[in-house]
Formats: structure tokens, C-alpha cells, sequence
């Protein structure tokens, strides 16, 4: 007796082996998607703990808060350090900061994409030590506040 496969039989497994494949294959997709879409998360993460260590380290050195005044909120931070204002803004979907009249460096990299720049000063007189910043991070919401550290 002569056991074959018929026509019928082998389209029902190549249509079965290429619908596992299509499955498998979506699935090795959708996990890379998600792999590089933490790898994304943590980039901005690691940018935003930078330049919150930064605005640390320039509101500890400030003896002024030139801009937002006190009580109030904007788009700018503008800090005496030193006797050199430093000046924090967002530009072309980045954060700069410029010191005195030397040109704006960016300090969050350009795969970030940052909006709504708001910092805040709430400083209690005579020292200038308290400011909050917040922004958007490629749609993540971020905000921070710091205090001045006299040690």
C-alpha cells in the first residue's frame, strides 16, 4: 500500500507552518518593540536625573534667583552663580543652559524631546533656595523641586 500526502493535506500544513510563523514572528516583534521602548524610558530617565543634578548643583552656588521671581512661575530660570547669571530655557524641544553671555548648550539630548518648561520659585527670604522645575519628556511627565543645601 502506497502512503502519500495529497494535494489537500500539504496546503493544510503549509498554511498551518505559515500561520505559526506569522504568530511567532509577531511576537519577536512586539517584544522588541517593548525592549526598545524601555531602553527609551531609561535614556530619559538617566537624561533627566543629569540635568536634575545640574539645577542641584546651580541652585546650591546661586546667591540669586533673578527670574521667576519669587512667588511666581516661568518658562526661564535665570540664576546669579558666581557673579554670571546662568539661564536655563528650552529651545528647538531641548533645555539649554547658558552661562553669562556664552552661547546656550543643550543638556538633554536631542532623542529627547522635551515641553511645557516650567520652573517655579518659592524661596523664603533672605535666601534664594527653592525652585521647582516640571516638563514633559517624550510624553512622560517629570517635576522636581529643590532646595538650596548651606553645608
Amino acid at each position: 500500500m502506497n502512503r502519500a500526502f495529497t494535494m489537500i493535506e500539504l496546503i493544510i500544513y503549509v498554511g498551518f507552518v505559515a500561520l505559526l510563523s506569522v504568530v511567532l514572528v509577531n511576537l519577536i516583534l512586539i517584544g522588541n518593540r517593548q525592549e526598545f521602548q524601555n531602553e527609551e524610558k531609561q535614556f530619559l530617565r538617566e537624561a533627566t536625573v543629569t540635568l536634575f543634578e545640574q539645577l542641584q548643583e546651580d541652585v546650591d552656588l546661586s546667591s540669586f534667583i533673578n527670574t521667576p521671581l519669587n512667588g511666581a512661575e516661568s518658562a526661564t530660570l535665570n540664576l546669579t552663580v558666581s557673579g554670571q547669571a546662568i539661564l536655563y530655557e528650552l529651545s528647538e524641544g531641548r533645555i539649554t543652559r547658558q552661562i553669562g553671555a556664552g552661547n546656550a548648550v543643550p543638556i538633554t539630548p536631542s532623542v529627547v524631546t522635551i515641553s511645557n518648561l516650567n520652573f517655579g520659585n518659592y524661596s523664603v527670604e533672605p535666601s534664594p533656595g527653592s525652585v521647582t522645575v516640571s516638563f514633559m519628556g517624550n510624553d512622560e511627565f517629570f517635576n522636581m523641586s529643590f532646595s538650596r543645601n548651606d553645608e
